[in-house]
């Protein structure tokens, strides 16, 4: 499990610092963008997902769903036997 990191206050215009640490370990720069979203597991969890995965997921799944499936007429294997 990663290390805690923390605790860090929201301020007052609802923003929290990313510690500078932190920000060198994951590469964050300045004008990066995130997504936030709950955990599945725990919904008191907030996840702090960076735009390119978001991008990635998203082009995986367009192309999964734009590929051909599979024809179950055509992919059926049989072994010469009557």
């Amino acid at each position: 499990m990663a290390s805690m990191h923390g605790p860090y206050g929201v301020s007052s215009q609802m923003q929290i610092k990313l510690p500078a640490k932190l920000a060198r370990e994951m590469r964050v720069q300045a004008g990066d963008q995130f997504h936030w979203r709950r955990s599945d597991d725990d919904p008191g969890v907030l996840l702090l997902i960076p735009d390119e995965v978001v991008e990635r997921r998203y082009e995986h799944g367009r192309s999964q769903e734009l590929s051909p499936e599979p024809n179950p007429r055509t992919s059926l294997q049989t072994d010469g036997g009557g």
